[in-house]
This record gives structure tokens, C-alpha cells and sequence, in this order.
């Protein structure tokens, strides 16, 4: 069974909802989805922050009805632009890869897949492991069980020390970024609880 770090938080309340949740949803091309893909290129290759806001202007009003709302949306995504630019280069990260697809084994047939936003690595020899935080489920993003559990998978991972690992976010909203780096305790409780979940889940498919 493939679970989403996305939806682990509401499969955490409620362990059976993993059985409805997801079913039949795809992601959906939104002005919003593009600005985050629309990226890519002023990491990877080095392309300025303009040509890539320019570069979502043009898709955005080729893509979508040029609505007035719509246009508001571009507009302010567009002005997003450089202030993500600044946000970014103030957290002194390297860039390492850009919306990653993950497949990690928690037990059995289950598996916590999704997608993170950006890995890059830290000037200590370690690494920063984002998601992009917009509709959230909780109120404070680091007490979501995803975020100790994607910090241990990608330690072993990448073969260091879970303190080699900070898991965090952007913010799409306030465009800004946010990072925790989890003690082994918090680390070693998580993933019980994992377990915990992932049998109940087990249970209720006999």
C-alpha cells in the first residue's frame, strides 16, 4: 500500500482513512502548481529569477482563462518571484535536486511515498530535505509525524547521521523557509508510532 507523507497526518487520526483518501485524485494543473514547477530551471542550469518569472507569466496566460481573478493570481505569484530568490539564498544551502518523487519502505508492503520540493545540501556535510506548506492539516508543521519520519528515511538514505538531517519547509504563503533537525528520542518515537499506525492499517484489512 502507498501512502503519502502528504495525507499522513490525517492518516495518523484516523488509521482506516488511508483506504478512501487519494482514491481516483490526480494533481491538477493550477497557477499555483506551475509557479512552484516553473523553478526548476533557476536551480538546476542557473537561469535568472526573471527569465523564470517571465517564463510563468507567458504559460499562465496561454494556460488559463485571462479572468480577472486569474490575473490577480499571476500577478502576485509573478511578484513571488525574487522574494523566494532572497528567502533561498539566506538559508546558505546547496542545491542538490528538485522535485523528487519518493518510494521509502516503511514495513512490509507499505510504502511513504509523495513528492519533496527540494533537497539541498547543508556547508556542515549534511542535508535539508523541504515540502511546500500551503492547506495545511496542522497549525504548526513540525508537530506532523511526517517530518521526524522523512528526516530518518532520508538519513539512512543518504548514509548519515540522523543530526545530518533537517526537514522543513516552505512556506508558500509567507514565502519563507523553516527547518528542524529532530533529537533521536522524537526520531526513535515517530517511527514506533509509524509502526503502530501501519498495523492498525494491517489489522483492518484482515
Amino acid at each position: 500500500m502507498r501512502i503519502s507523507h502528504r495525507i499522513l497526518e490525517t492518516v495518523r487520526r484516523n488509521p482506516t482513512s488511508v483506504f478512501e483518501l487519494g482514491k481516483g485524485q490526480r494533481g491538477s494543473n493550477s497557477i499555483a502548481r506551475n509557479w512552484e514547477y516553473k523553478l526548476k530551471p533557476f536551480h538546476v542550469p542557473g537561469v535568472s529569477i526573471g527569465q523564470v518569472a517571465n517564463t510563468f507569466e507567458a504559460y499562465c496566460l496561454g494556460a488559463f482563462n485571462n479572468n480577472k481573478a486569474n490575473l490577480k493570481k499571476i500577478g502576485e505569484l509573478y511578484d513571488r518571484y525574487p522574494k523566494y530568490e532572497l528567502n533561498y539564498q539566506q538559508q546558505n544551502l546547496v542545491f542538490q535536486d528538485f522535485h523528487k518523487n519518493i518510494e521509502f519502505n516503511i514495513a512490509g508492503d507499505f510504502l511513504l511515498t509523495g513528492e519533496i520540493f527540494r533537497i539541498d545540501r547543508t556547508r556542515n556535510g549534511g542535508y535539508a530535505i523541504t515540502v511546500v506548506w500551503k492547506n495545511q492539516e496542522s497549525d504548526i508543521w513540525a508537530q506532523e509525524l511526517r517530518f521526524p519520519v522523512l528526516q530518518k528515511f532520508y538519513a539512512d538514505e543518504f548514509g548519515v547521521p540522523t543530526n545530518k538531517v533537517q526537514v522543513g519547509i516552505y512556506d508558500f504563503e509567507n514565502v519563507s523557509h523553516e527547518y528542524i533537525s529532530f533529537d533521536e528520542e522524537s526520531i526513535e518515537d515517530a517511527m514506533k508510532e509509524l509502526q503502530n499506525i501501519i498495523k492498525e492499517i494491517g489489522a483492518a484489512t484482515v
